[in-house]
């Protein structure tokens, strides 16, 4: 892991390759841990060797241990073809006291290429995490001589509560932009998420899974509400009727200006009261 402030700047995509050969599943490239405060990674690509076995980027630390992952700045990094492009995680996910702080994160013109998921956030203070200008491409295509076939994979998955800002940007493939759980044991770590987008487009292929942000099933009950503030967004449903929102019932929201283009769809914001939820 790199644990000291570092700068490792490429010649640009296309000219500066990292290739990560991996033989044990769920490895990372590049793993970040506390005194890596303000380290800068530009102008390179990350690739993995073989297709959706590995996480491309780790933030990881223990609040125990006194650590955080504050103030790092990726700048036209491309991160393609990982098991999960980046996650802000603890060793020991869901431990309580072990969790880490990764906060202050900025992403500025970076983009993630079929990756199964492009951001997890688990075990994790992940907070005031900043993507500008940035692109999810999830499609069918062949990676290194594999096929990868109907490329269904979500964009950013919170479990753990965690702040996270999209300004501008492309978010294009067959699954949700944003999803949020907390699992049992995730009470320990926050109260609740946040998530805002704005001023982005989003093409939503065909045969799409059906929700753009979704809520899924819990481990626990009890207060647990999304600050959600969707901004300014067009969104290609490929005449598709989709669910702009499916929740259970709990969350403090501001939809505005969200509109779909392109054919006949439609998008729904679809409540589910569910005890022990549904309150706002």
């Amino acid at each position: 892991p790199i644990d000291s402030t570092v700068e490792i700047v490429g010649a640009g995509i296309g000219k500066t390759v990292l290739l990560f050969i991996n033989s044990t599943a769920g490895k990372s490239a590049i793993k970040l841990s506390g005194k890596a405060i303000r380290s800068r990674f530009q102008d390179f690509e990350l690739q993995d060797a073989t297709f959706g076995t590995s996480c491309g980027i780790e933030l990881t630390d223990s609040i125990a241990a006194g650590g955080g992952v504050q103030k790092i700045a990726f700048t036209r990094v491309m991160v393609t073809g990982y098991d999960i492009g980046h996650k802000y995680t603890s060793a020991n996910p869901l431990a309580g006291n072990t969790h880490a702080m990764c906060s202050e994160t900025v992403w500025l013109h970076c983009r993630f290429v079929i990756c199964r998921l492009a951001m997890l956030s688990q075990n994790c203070q992940a907070y005031n995490n900043r993507y500008i200008g940035c692109d999810v491409e999830n499609f069918d295509t062949t990676y290194r001589g594999s096929a990868v076939v109907d490329a269904s994979f979500d964009m950013f998955s919170d479990e753990a509560g965690g702040g996270f800002f999209i300004e501008g940007g492309s978010y294009i493939g067959r699954g949700k932009l944003y999803k949020w759980k907390y699992p049992l044991g995730g009470t320990t770590l926050w109260s609740g998420a946040t998530f805002s987008a704005q001023n982005i487009r989003m093409e939503a292929r065909s045969t799409h899974n059906g929700a753009i942000v979704n809520e899924e099933v819990h481990g626990v009950t009890g207060s647990l509400n999304l600050n959600l503030d969707l901004k300014n967004i067009d969104i290609t449903t490929s005449s598709q009727n989709l669910d702009l929102l499916r929740y259970g019932g709990r969350v403090n929201g501001r939809i505005e200006n969200v509109f779909a283009t392109a054919g006949a769809g439609s998008l729904t914001v679809r409540q589910y009261p569910t005890l022990g939820r549904t309150s706002n």
